[in-house]
Parts: structure tokens; C-alpha cells; sequence
């Protein structure tokens, strides 16, 4: 319901907010809704609205820091980027790279991508985005693919609660599967 038809999703979800006005999952999960269908304003105060709600909860102050990226304040974006250490940094850096993805900046999402894997190159979701962008420019991408895979089918559960924060982790495994899959078969065939 939520990307088929995000107006109704949009009302459901101010309906649950009248009556559970402090939920965070459904604030973070109407931030997220409202990011990816670039509704950056609303998104930035829905972010604002659970970090009242929450102070210390980080996926509310990563979707802020997500929504000025959304906003195109991208100074305001990258001085709270560099405000803040540990994973939450890779983290911010897939979300800004798929932003830049929606936002058609395919250098900026390559720049985030690699900024992902340098600093963590066990999380999977910088490969992906460099395997979008190297497919979109008709160039090969079967290694970040297939290191995308592997390292997704090899999260247990204490990696991915690690990287839980990542908006859509390892959700486009049986897509990029199916490119690697094709792309071996074709190096195999001499193509």
C-alpha cells in the first residue's frame, strides 16, 4: 500500500498518528514513505516530530539528515553528515546515494556508493548502488554484483541488526541475482 498508492497510505497514516500520536515506527515509517516519494518537506517534519518523540533515536536523525538531502540544502546535509561517526555514517551514505539515484545525479550517487564501501566494505548496499549506475552506463557490473550478493546472502542476524538502520538492505538480491546470472552466461558464450 505504501508505493501503490501513496496518498491513501499518506491518510492512513496521519489516522494511526491521531491515535497513537507517539508512535515511532509509524513515524519513521511515514518519514521513509514520504522521502521516496520526494515529499521532502512534510518528510522533514514528520523527522522533527519523532526526534521531539525521541531525542536519541537514530533512524529519526538519519531521515532528517536524508530530508535536507531531499530539500537540496545539501550544505546543511553534509555538515550534519560530518557530525556524526560509527555505522550510522554508512548508513547515511546509501540513503543519500539512492536519493541522488531518484534525483538523477549518477556521479553523486557513484561518489556515495564508494564513500560507502571505504568506509565499511562489508556493507552490501554501497556495491549495489555502484552496480546501478555501472549497469545504467552500459558498463560491466557482474563484480559488484556478485559481491553484493555474496555479501547479502552471508548476513546472519547479529550484521544485519547491525546495519538494520539501512532503508531496503539487501532487498534487490534476486534482481542484481538475475543480471549476474545473465552476464556470467554471456562471458561464458564469448559475448
Amino acid at each position: 500500500l505504501m508505493y501503490k498508492d501513496t496518498d491513501l497510505a499518506a491518510s492512513k497514516f496521519e489516522e494511526a498518528l491521531d491515535q497513537e500520536p507517539n508512535n515511532t515506527k509509524i513515524l519513521t515509517y511515514y518519514t521513509q514513505m514520504l522521502l521516496d516519494i520526494r515529499k521532502c518537506q512534510k518528510a522533514k517534519e514528520i523527522s522533527v516530530r519523532t526526534l521531539e518523540t525521541v531525542p536519541i533515536l537514530r533512524l529519526a536523525k538519519e531521515q532528517q539528515i536524508i530530508a535536507d538531502v531531499c530539500k537540496e540544502n545539501w550544505s546543511l546535509a553534509q555538515e550534519a553528515y560530518k557530525n556524526h561517526k560509527g555505522p550510522i555514517r554508512v548508513a547515511l551514505a546509501v540513503a543519500i546515494a539512492r536519493l541522488y539515484h531518484a534525483l538523477s545525479r549518477p556521479n553523486k550517487v557513484m561518489q556515495m556508493a564508494n564513500l560507502a564501501i571505504k568506509l565499511n566494505a562489508g556493507h552490501p548496499q554501497g556495491y549495489y548502488w555502484r552496480w546501478k549506475i555501472l549497469r545504467s552506463q552500459k558498463e560491466s557490473a557482474l563484480s559488484e554484483a556478485q559481491k553484493y550478493v555474496s555479501l547479502c546472502k552471508s548476513l546472519g542476524p547479529g550484521v544485519r541488526s547491525k546495519y538494520g538502520n539501512t532503508p531496503f538492505l539487501c532487498l534487490q538480491v534476486k534482481e542484481v541475482e538475475q543480471y549476474a546470472s545473465k552476464a556470467l552466461a554471456r562471458k561464458k558464450n564469448g559475448e
